[in-house]
């Protein structure tokens, strides 16, 4: 079974940190996606698909965090 985990990263620096940390434990970078906010540089993470950029627990989280 599968669990949704969000972690959010004041910069692109810590979230690749945060990657490579997690490749290190054996979790699959296929398994990983990144979101930011429009202009944010996400060159060097995981790129998320478009259906995930539109997943309901996304738009919960930017209405939150917005």
């Amino acid at each position: 079974m599968y669990r949704r985990l969000f972690f959010l990263f004041p910069n692109t620096s810590d979230a690749k940190k945060a990657v490579q940390n997690l490749v290190q434990e054996n979790i699959s970078i296929k398994q990983m996606h990144s979101l930011s906010k429009p202009g944010v540089n996400l060159d060097g993470l995981p790129v998320s698909a478009p259906n995930q950029r539109r997943d309901m627990h996304t738009k919960i989280e930017n209405s939150l965090w917005n």
